[in-house]
């Protein structure tokens, strides 16, 4: 499964997602915290695909491990959905590794951010590698996907 095509496709459907009751979110930490076997993307896939709560994630991305907080910041950017998630998620732009700011700008742009569209736009050059991506791809590249998907959904609106 490419990240990128279920990122993409997260990031431009985030914003008009309904909300649905929060999945345990024990789930989620328990697939994040084990990154650090890169067999376990699935496990992180499979509980990004039930609905939480964001905000209930971002404790996990202050962890001094990069592999849990880009864990953290993908499932938590693949969740988010209002004003509450955004905030909770803002502070994650100024991360400093760069496909964790990544997957929370494109989210975050998803929802109409100013200050992640920013943040996204200024990762384009970006040769740093994007985690679990297959085939493999850039941080660069995976901003310049995000920031076309937006852009056609924004279109169609």
């Amino acid at each position: 499964m490419r990240i990128l095509a279920v990122v993409c496709v997260s990031l431009v459907l985030a914003a008009c997602r309904q909300s649905v009751p929060a999945a345990p979110d024990a789930q989620a930490a328990e697939a994040i915290r084990n990154l650090a076997n890169p067999e376990r993307i699935h496990a992180l896939n499979t509980a990004a695909s039930r609905r939480g709560e964001a905000a209930t994630l971002v404790a996990l991305a202050q962890d001094p491990d990069v592999r849990v907080r880009f864990g953290a910041a993908y499932v938590a950017a693949l969740w988010a959905d209002d004003a509450r998630d955004a905030e909770a998620l803002a502070p994650l732009l100024s991360d400093a590794d760069e496909a964790t700011r990544a997957v929370v700008a494109g989210s975050l742009t998803g929802l109409g951010h100013a200050q992640a569209r920013a943040a996204l736009e200024g990762l384009r050059n970006s040769a740093a590698p994007m985690p679990f991506s297959d085939p493999p791809l850039t941080v660069g590249r995976f901003a310049t996907d995000a920031l076309t998907a937006i852009d056609a959904a924004g279109s169609r609106r």
